[in-house]
């Protein structure tokens, strides 16, 4: 059976609309971050907190952020600290066995520029995730908890890279850029 030229019109407008609605409220997928034209080098500094520490390298690598490996060359520092995982039983069965854990990842967060000022107030980042736990399937289950744990450490990475790209550079609250070849030019 043929579709009226009206029927397909309507479905066409259809999807117009709906375009429409999805681009006017913002959504649109993500791509590289991009930060303010000032940055030009980002170095991360951690105190117990390898596992975001990596993470964080990562994502920055992906995002084609401009990661550098000397502090002096940074203009911001983000440092991590105090991570913490922890799994806490949710539930039980009837028998006393576990049913259910709640995994718990924390990290604390300053963003920093080069002179050590903060960019952004320190914070902490806390993230949640449910285990169902099934004792007949021990390998299956510690999978699944790394790859919970794993997917923590990501969207952690994420919440910081997002909070890297509306920084207030200092230029914009009435410093001197965040450029060191700015400094004294006649020294």
């Amino acid at each position: 059976m043929k579709r009226s030229v009206f029927e397909r019109w309507r479905g066409c407008a259809g999807l117009l609309v709906l375009l429409l609605a999805v681009q006017g409220c913002g959504f649109h997928l993500r791509g590289v971050a991009e930060l303010p034209p000032s940055v030009t080098g980002i170095f991360i500094e951690q105190q117990n907190a390898p596992l975001m520490t990596e993470t964080l390298s990562r994502a920055f690598t992906e995002q084609e952020l401009p990661l550098v490996e000397d502090k002096t060359k940074a203009q911001v520092i983000v440092r991590v600290s105090q991570e913490r995982y922890q799994r806490r039983i949710l539930s039980v069965n009837a028998e006393g066995k576990v049913q259910e854990y709640e995994l718990d990842y924390a990290v604390n967060l300053q963003i920093l520029d080069d002179q050590g000022q903060p960019l952004v107030s320190a914070q902490t980042l806390s993230l949640m995730r449910d285990l169902r736990y099934d004792s007949a399937q021990v390998l299956a289950m510690t999978s699944e908890e790394q790859s919970l744990k794993n997917e923590m450490l990501t969207d952690a990475a994420q919440q910081i890279i997002r909070r890297l790209q509306f920084i207030k550079p200092p230029e914009s609250q009435g410093q001197p850029p965040l450029n060191k070849s700015t400094k004294g030019a006649g020294q």
